[in-house]
């Protein structure tokens, strides 16, 4: 019998793994005589129902992630003549009137409208990650 360095249970010395926590015996404590088997008894599948850590990070991040791009968006649709217009005069010093209808002011305005969105979902796909690495760390010390 081997006392379990986790739980503290006494288990079979033919199993190299904890029946009742799953950690793993400790190498090189095994006389010639014995010698562990791996049985389908001593296999242990970890039950990851109750890991709740990292739900709400993830749910904070994709909420943000769809939220601030769209804002951006709507703030790009509802000033578009008045950026347009200042975008075409930082473009055209010369021009005293903008030229609404100018394809290059309009490719260049909307190109930067979606290069806004994409940096504005930033903190919420990093926050969704956080959550995925707050989920994984708290499986990884389970299964310790």
């Amino acid at each position: 019998m081997w006392t379990c360095v986790k739980c503290h249970q006494n288990v079979n010395d033919h199993l190299a793994v904890c029946p009742h926590c799953g950690a793993a015996r400790s190498a090189g404590r095994f006389s010639k005589e014995i010698q562990p088997q791996q049985t389908p008894q001593a296999l242990y599948t970890p039950d990851f129902e109750h890991v709740r850590a990292g739900r709400g990070f993830m749910l904070f991040g994709a909420f943000l992630a769809v939220l601030l791009p769209s804002v951006v968006i709507l703030a790009a649709l509802l000033c578009k003549n008045s950026w347009i217009g200042s975008l075409y005069s930082l473009l055209n010093p010369e021009a005293v009137m903008a030229e609404l209808g100018d394809v290059r002011t309009n490719i260049l305005y909307w190109a930067l409208a979606v290069a806004a969105a994409l940096l504005s979902s930033l903190p919420g796909l990093w926050t969704v990650g956080l959550g995925k690495a707050l989920r994984r760390l708290n499986r990884m010390e389970e299964l310790l």
